[in-house]
């Protein structure tokens, strides 16, 4: 993956996270932002969550 993709991924990343879980806004609030649809928006915090989650996963059962 080349470098910027990968820089504009954690940026999305850090994005979805901050505002939908430390200011707490609505998934719907966040595609309103964005010019998303708020399924879409689910769809990518999702996906944005399941690395994460994987590894804590791994790290907790290895």
């Amino acid at each position: 993956m080349p470098e910027r993709e990968r820089e504009r991924r954690i940026l999305c990343m850090r994005f979805f996270c901050y505002t939908r879980f430390f200011c707490a806004m609505t998934q719907d609030r966040i595609g309103l932002q964005l010019s998303l649809w708020q399924m879409q928006v689910s769809r990518l915090i999702i996906r944005t969550c399941a690395r994460p989650r994987d590894q804590v996963m791994a790290e907790a059962c290895g």
